[in-house]
């Protein structure tokens, strides 16, 4: 997942907290996705969305901080991040200008990060959909400037009712066909997504932005990702670099300093509409624990059939361990209709030749839904408090973990196929983990999660 930081003239007092932020990236064991953007007070011409007053300026400033960046962390690291040119241009509320200037701002940025750095991964364009990415790759050919990846960003619907995972996938085609086409060996990049673009805080008229602090986004998010899965595996499309859920936390801001974020005006909400996948307290929402559920999976994929493919209803994928000591299948309930009701799916799973010997293994049901790892509920059953009182956080912190749906059991494997029968709700996920290993394998804490 990312977050944006926006860039601050290279001030002292600036570029310790600029330091600050790329310490606390680096102590979570990851990497950093740096965007340059926006303009600095001392280089506008119409705000921070505009270009620069000077191109030769704007390159020697994308020279600064990537050098500043080496000194730091020395080259090697710095050749390992992504270099991002920019936001959206093709949206007026964040680039003032035409296409034209885009690709000269985006040229000066290659000129300045190669200056400090000619191995430097760089790209663009950043755009709000894929559909401008091959004209942006033209225009790097044609003038030879630098490019080792598209990036784009693509969500599942605008604000409303519906959010669509069919939506995130074929913006991944579009995107692996232009690169595919290219010849050329590009990084594929989509650095937003999420259930709808108007996640800034406080549009609770839309059920797909109130999703995105309940456990419909876990349906949405694991959709997406088996989608995305089905093209690869079938061999017809490649497997984004990056497919990266905005964002990591609520504390999130495209106003800018005058405005302030939503977060600093309603810092004791605990649920506000707001993109993260954490509060701005600290509280882990359901999606969170989606991704608890990816990172729970193995590295091979297995044969599951029976799944609903694009359509609405029961889905999901299965995987072994690269140990081969657990197999798990993760499925999902997920509707496009964030509104509707029913739809509750009775599933009856059977897992033929499990690649275990004979022997005793352990079966865990994990589940994300309206009741189940997802502080939300709890929230809605307290009656949405503004300012919760310390048992109320306490309440919504116990629901904050990934939570079983049910004890774990132990079962005697002898080569017969392994059958389980439950219901899904509408827009939840579940977890089944089989492990041949007696004792329990641990849950991730939250930060290996991350």
């Amino acid at each position: 997942a990312t977050t944006e930081i926006y860039t601050l003239s290279p001030t002292r007092r600036s570029s310790d907290l600029f330091d600050s932020i790329i310490n606390f990236i680096k102590s979570c064991q990851m990497q950093p996705l740096m965007e340059l953007d926006f303009m600095p007070k001392d280089l506008q011409t119409n705000g921070v969305t505009g270009k620069p007053k000077n191109w030769n300026v704007w390159r020697d400033l994308v020279d600064s901080v990537v050098t500043h960046c080496i000194s730091r962390y020395g080259a090697k690291e710095v050749e390992s991040w992504y270099w991002e040119v920019w936001n959206e241009y093709d949206y007026a509320g964040f680039w003032y200008g035409t296409v034209n200037d885009y690709d000269t701002l985006y040229s000066k940025a290659v000129e300045g990060a190669k200056k400090a750095d000619s191995l430097i991964l760089i790209g663009g364009p950043v755009t709000t959909g894929a559909g401008p990415l091959q004209a942006f790759l033209d225009y790097c050919n044609t003038n030879h400037v630098k490019v080792d990846f598209l990036s784009n960003h693509d969500y599942g619907g605008g604000p409303g009712n519906v959010s669509d995972p069919i939506n995130t996938r074929n913006d991944n085609r579009t995107r692996a066909e232009v690169i595919k086409n290219s010849g050329k060996k590009l990084l594929s990049i989509n650095s937003e997504y999420n259930s709808t673009y108007s996640g800034s805080g406080g549009n609770l008229q839309y059920p797909n932005v109130v999703s995105m602090d309940s456990h419909i986004n876990a349906a949405f998010v694991i959709k997406s990702i088996k989608l995305i899965l089905d093209d690869y595996t079938s061999g017809q499309y490649a497997l984004p670099d990056v497919f990266s859920y905005w964002t990591i936390s609520d504390v999130f801001d495209e106003s800018g300093p005058t405005l302030g974020s939503y977060i600093e005006q309603h810092n004791s909400i605990p649920f506000g509409g707001v993109f993260g996948l954490i509060t701005y307290q600290g509280i882990r929402k359901a999606t969170f624990n989606a991704y608890k559920m990816l990172h729970m999976m193995g590295s091979t994929r297995l044969s599951l059939t029976g799944g609903s493919g694009e359509a609405d209803g029961v889905d999901g994928f299965a995987t072994l361990s690269k140990d081969t000591a657990q197999l798990a299948v993760l499925l999902c309930n997920c509707y496009k209709d964030f509104t509707g009701t029913g739809g509750d799916n009775d599933v009856s799973l059977t897992i033929n030749n499990m690649p275990f010997q004979n022997g005793q293994l352990t079966v865990r049901h994990y589940r994300v839904d309206s009741t189940h790892s997802n502080p939300y509920s709890v929230w809605l059953k307290q009656g949405k408090p503004t300012t919760p009182d310390s048992a109320q956080w306490d309440s919504l912190r116990a629901a904050q973990n990934l939570a079983e749906v049910e004890p774990q059991s132990q079962i005697n494997y002898s080569g017969a196929a392994f059958t389980k029968a439950f219901t899904l709700p509408r827009q939840s996920v579940s977890l089944l983990t089989i492990d041949k290993k007696t004792a329990n394998r641990s849950v991730p804490d939250a930060k290996s999660a991350q």
